[in-house]
């Protein structure tokens, strides 16, 4: 690719941009020499019948049961989908509650109750009122 400026991060240098010119008549012969090699032994191996090779056991053939099929990725997205929801209930557990109206109303209902019970147990006559609560003229 002769515009290709950049590989893996790294830049590539004018020198080798021509190193690999250089190269390339000799690369790509290779490789269609390598094809045609391949091409003729595929077709040996169906006109023998497909004899056991170490070439075909290398391939899967379309008789072979594999785990890519229907029960198993039911069975695989189940366990995920279970996994999340453990995951999003734990989360939920260690998050922090958000109070809704009705309880803060609930808790400052509680808690004026509280202060107006303390209050009525320390009044007395003697006790001091803060902001001329007993209004006394000064």
């Amino acid at each position: 690719l002769p515009n290709l400026e950049y590989l893996d991060g790294q830049e590539i240098k004018r020198s080798e941009r021509i190193t690999a010119l250089q190269q390339l008549p000799v690369l790509a012969t290779q490789l269609r020499e390598l094809a045609q090699k391949r091409g003729k032994q595929r077709q040996q191996l169906q006109q023998d019948g497909g004899g056991n090779n170490d070439l075909e056991s290398s391939y899967i053939s379309d008789d072979a049961k594999t785990q890519h099929n229907p029960e198993t990725r039911t069975k695989i997205s189940n366990e995920l989908h279970d996994q999340k929801m453990a995951k999003e209930k734990q989360a939920s557990e260690n998050t922090v509650k958000h109070k809704g109206e009705k309880e803060w109303e609930e808790e400052h209902k509680d808690t004026v109750e509280k202060a107006r019970g303390l209050e009525e147990e320390s009044s007395s006559k003697d006790s001091i009122k803060q902001c001329n609560q007993g209004k006394y003229n000064f």
